[in-house]
């Protein structure tokens, strides 16, 4: 029994690198989408503000696995977009997996970083004003103060995202859960399959956290 199990780790953590490469295009993408989100929502024109509201709520009202088969599956049905770079674009199931990854994180990320600069002390946009500074220059100095302080909760939603990407076997990505299915379909065994997926999720989860805890101690050493 042993043996069945290190043979379907061995197996299954063929898509790891898969994971990890589509975990790290989401984060990337969400934390630009969120970081330009932010910035329109707090120095932008109140219209772009409702924009980015009414983007947070789909993206995060809705569950993930409706958003990968909108991105992967929509576009095909437009016939407008037929022999278009644009449908050889969405048919790409890696690019449709990192912009629905990121996407997605982006929203939450979004909400995220908002609190942060809510978060920050009134008396400290006051200073800035006093010495002259822009609305703009006066964010640029603070946004990285106030992201300090949601390091933790940020983390959290790094880790998410991560767990996330198991949906994308869903629209044909072979990841860590994409091998996983492939091994129940060779060998009939459920079990093993699937809680040796879940032993690797478990593994790089608990590195991840780990490692972000330990950025964490060191960012937050001297915050007051």
């Amino acid at each position: 029994m042993l043996q069945d199990y290190l043979d379907a780790l061995q197996n299954i953590a063929q898509g790891i690198p898969t994971t990890l490469l589509i975990t790290l295009g989401g984060l990337i993408t969400a934390f630009i989408v969120a970081l330009i989100c932010t910035t329109l929502k707090f120095i932008g024109p109140k219209p772009v503000g409702k924009v980015i509201d009414f983007y947070v709520l789909c993206f995060s009202g809705t569950p993930l696995l409706f958003q990968y088969f909108i991105f992967y599956y929509s576009p095909t049905q437009f016939s407008s977009l037929e022999g278009t770079w644009l449908l050889d674009l969405f048919s790409n199931t890696w690019f449709v997996a990192i912009l629905t990854c990121g996407l997605n994180s982006g929203a939450y990320t979004t909400i995220i970083f908002s609190g942060a600069v809510k978060n920050i002390d009134r008396g400290q946009w006051e200073v800035c004003k006093s010495m002259g500074l822009s609305k703009f220059q006066t964010y640029k100095l603070l946004f990285p103060y106030g992201l300090r302080r949601v390091l933790p909760t940020y983390s959290n939603e790094v880790v998410l995202l991560f767990k996330g990407t198991s949906l994308v076997s869903m629209i044909t990505v072979t990841d860590i859960f994409g091998y996983a299915k492939n091994y129940y379909g060779e060998t009939y065994d459920a079990i093993t399959a699937f809680i040796s997926a879940g032993i690797i999720y478990l593994i790089i989860s608990m590195i991840l956290t780990l490692s972000l805890r330990l950025i964490e101690k060191h960012w937050l050493k001297y915050a007051i």
